[in-house]
C-alpha cells in the first residue's frame, strides 16, 4: 500500500500525526484525485464495518449536528446518486472550525485530528464527486488516455499513427510490428502485431488477438485486459499475455501478481486463479477452466522494449567544448565505480542496484532500479553559478531523486536537488509527472524555494534536462526550451563549499539497512529514481540559451 495513504488511514483510525504531516495528507486529498478515490473507498469500506458494529450513530449524529447534511436530504444515498445532498466544499472551515470547537460527544479527544482528516477527506469526497464511488474517474468523451511512446516497424490499419501520437478511447488495430503505449496513469503497455485492441478507458483494455506485455507501477494496480476466453487483472505486476484467436488466452506473471478469470459455459459461475511472480495459466474457455503452465511457454512475448537515445557524432566533444567542472557519460562500469570524462570528475560509486544497459539505439546508460551512484569524498563545488546537464527517461514513481547536492555524505542537508515526481505540493496538478529544482542556502533538510515544471507524458521517453542557478535565479531547461524560473536570492557564501553528490536518490534512510542475496549489507535509500541517465554534466556557470538548445538538438530521430 502506498504510504501516503496508509498514514491517511492510520490518521483516520486515531493515529497521532504531527502537524505538518496532516496539512500534508489533507493538501494531497484536496489535490490528487487517484489519491481520493483509493482513501474513499478504503474509508467507505471502514465506515461499512464500522457501521455494521456501533451501538449507535455516531457518525451520523456528528453529520447532523454539524448542518453536513441538508434537512429532507437522502441521508440514505451514501454513494452520490443524490450528490445534491451534501453541502458544497465551501463549508469546510465551518465544519472544521466546529471539530475543532465543540470534540464531544461525537468525537473523542484522542481522534480529534483524525477527525479533522477524516471530515476534509469526506467533503472533498461528496461534495460535487458522487461520480467517484461507482469506479475509476471516467474519460472525457474523446479524452486521451495516453501516448505511442516508442515503435518498430509499426504499421497500423486506417490510422497514420507513429511515436508521440496520443491513444484515445476507441479501437485501434496493429497489422505488424511493434510498439509501446504509456498510459497517463503511469501503465506502459507493449503490443507485438498483428493484434485487434480497443481501448476503454484509462485502466481496462480488450484484445482480441495479439501479444502484449504490460508494467505497472505501483499506485497504477488494476488494469484490466479483457480477452475473447477471459479476463486479466493486473495487482501490481509486470506480466505477459498472448491472445490465439479461437484458441486461448495464456498469460505470465514476470514480476508481482496478476488474477485470471472466466465463466464457465452453461451456467453463472466465475473461475479466477491469483497467479504469482514466475507463474503461468492458459484461459481454456470452451472449458471453462483455467490450467497452469510455464511461462517458458509464452516465449512470443518480448521484453518492453528500452526507448533509443541516438545522440550525434560528436556530442561528448560538445559538452566538453563548454567547460564542465564535472562529467559522467554514466556508460560503463569497472566494478563498483563509473569513471568521468574530465580529469577533475570524481569517480562515483555504486549503491544498489544499477545496471549499464542498451537501449533500442545502442546507447549504454544507466539504469536505475532503486539503487544510486554517488561520489566517494567530498569536492569543491562550484557555488552559487552553476548549471546542472542530463539525458533521463523516467519510469513512473511516486518521487524519484535524480541528483542531489549536500553538505554530508548521508545527505541530509541539500544545498540543491532535482527531482522527477508526480507529488507537487503547492500546484494542484495530481498526478502529472514532472521535474522540480530545490534550491536552499543554508543547507538543510526542508525549506527552499522550488522550481516545479509539470508536463504530462514525461515517463518513458527521454528528454534533455537543463537547471541553473544564477546568484538566486532559477531557471529548468526541457529539451532546449526554458518551461520555469524562480527568484530565490543570492547568497555568495555556498561559494567553493564541500559538496557530495549523489544520482539516483533523496537521500539513505539512517534507520534502515538491508542485507543483499550475496550477504552484503546496503543503506535504504529514500525516494530512488527509477528509470534510465546518461551524458550528466555539471558547469560553474550557467549555460546559454543557444549551447542549450545545441545539445538538446543533438538527438537524431
Amino acid at each position: 500500500m502506498e504510504p501516503d495513504l496508509a498514514d491517511a488511514l492510520r490518521a483516520y483510525q486515531g493515529g497521532a500525526f504531527p502537524e505538518e504531516r496532516l496539512r500534508e495528507l489533507v493538501h494531497r486529498l484536496r489535490t490528487d484525485s487517484a489519491f481520493r478515490e483509493a482513501f474513499g473507498d478504503a474509508v467507505w469500506i471502514l465506515g461499512l464495518s464500522r457501521l455494521a458494529q456501533a451501538p449507535e450513530p455516531r457518525w451520523t449524529g456528528l453529520c447532523e449536528e454539524m448542518g453536513w447534511l441538508n434537512p429532507g436530504s437522502a441521508a440514505g444515498d451514501p454513494r452520490g446518486e443524490n450528490p445534491g445532498a451534501v453541502e458544497g466544499f465551501e463549508n469546510l472551515d465551518r465544519v472544521l472550525g466546529e471539530v475543532r470547537r465543540e470534540p464531544a460527544p461525537y468525537v473523542r479527544a484522542w481522534w480529534r485530528r483524525a477527525a479533522v482528516l477524516a471530515l476534509a477527506a469526506c467533503l472533498v469526497l461528496l461534495a460535487g464527486l458522487g461520480w467517484m464511488w461507482g469506479g475509476r474517474q471516467p474519460d472525457a468523451a474523446g479524452g486521451g488516455l495516453g501516448d505511442v511512446v516508442s515503435a518498430e516497424g509499426a504499421v497500423w490499419e486506417n490510422r497514420s499513427i507513429r511515436v508521440g501520437s496520443e491513444v484515445r478511447v476507441g479501437p485501434l488495430k496493429l497489422l505488424r510490428g511493434n510498439a509501446s503505449i504509456g498510459f497517463h496513469s503511469g501503465v506502459l503497455l507493449f503490443v507485438e502485431g498483428p493484434a485487434d485492441l480497443e481501448f476503454r478507458d484509462s485502466s481496462r483494455i480488450w484484445c482480441g488477438r495479439g501479444r502484449l506485455r504490460l508494467r505497472v507501477p505501483p499506485g497504477a494496480e488494476g488494469f484490466v485486459i479483457d480477452t475473447p476466453e477471459g479476463v486479466v487483472t493486473d495487482l501490481g505486476t509486470e506480466l505477459g499475455v498472448e491472445i490465439a484467436p479461437g484458441r486461448s488466452t495464456r498469460l505470465a506473471v514476470y514480476e508481482g501478481k496478476a488474477e485470471a478469470s472466466l465463466r464457465v459455459p452453461g451456467q453463472g459461475g466465475v473461475r479466477t486463479e491469483v497467479l504469482g511472480e514466475k507463474q503461468g495459466a492458459e484461459l481454456v474457455g470452451a472449458q471453462g477452466v483455467i490450467r497452469r503452465m510455464p511461462i517458458e511457454e509464452l516465449q512470443g512475448v518480448g521484453r518492453i522494449p528500452m526507448p533509443g537515445l541516438r545522440l550525434a557524432p560528436g556530442y561528448r566533444e560538445q559538452v566538453l567544448e563548454a567547460g564542465p567542472v564535472f562529467y559522467w557519460r554514466l556508460d560503463r562500469v569497472e566494478g563498483d565505480q563509473v569513471a568521468g570524462e574530465t580529469e577533475g570528475t570524481p569517480v562515483l560509486w555504486k549503491k544498489g542496484a544499477v545496471d549499464f544497459v542498451e537501449d533500442t539505439a545502442g546507447t549504454r546508460s544507466a539504469w536505475f532500479r532503486g539503487g544510486a551512484l554517488a561520489v566517494g569524498e567530498a569536492v569543491d563545488f562550484p557555488g552559487e553559478k552553476y548549471a546542472v546537464e542530463c539525458w533521463l527517461c523516467a519510469e513512473p514513481m511516486s518521487s524519484g531523486g535524480v541528483l542531489g547536492l549536500a553538505e554530508d555524505d548521508r545527505f541530509q542537508r541539500h544545498f540543491g536537488y532535482v527531482e522527477f515526481t508526480n507529488r507537487l505540493a503547492g500546484s494542484g496538478h495530481g498526478q502529472a509527472s514532472a521535474l522540480r529544482f530545490l534550491h536552499r542556502r543554508p543547507a538543510g533538510g526542508g525549506g527552499g524555494m522550488n522550481v516545479l515544471v509539470p508536463q504530462p507524458g514525461l515517463a518513458y521517453r527521454w528528454h534533455h534536462w537543463v537547471v541553473q542557478q544564477d546568484s538566486g535565479r532559477l531557471e529548468v531547461y526541457q529539451d532546449g526550451k526554458r518551461v520555469g524560473r524562480a527568484e530565490a536570492g543570492s547568497d555568495p557564501g555556498g561559494a567553493g563549499a564541500p559538496c557530495w553528490i549523489q544520482l539516483g536518490a533523496l537521500r539513505e534512510n539512517l534507520a534502515g539497512t538491508k542485507r543483499m542475496k550475496n550477504g552484503s549489507v546496503l543503506p535504504v535509500l529514500e525516494r530512488p529514481f527509477l528509470g534510465r541517465m546518461a551524458e550528466m554534466a555539471i558547469y560553474s556557470r550557467p549555460l546559454s540559451e543557444q549551447e542549450i538548445r545545441r545539445h538538446a538538438q543533438s538527438r537524431l530521430p
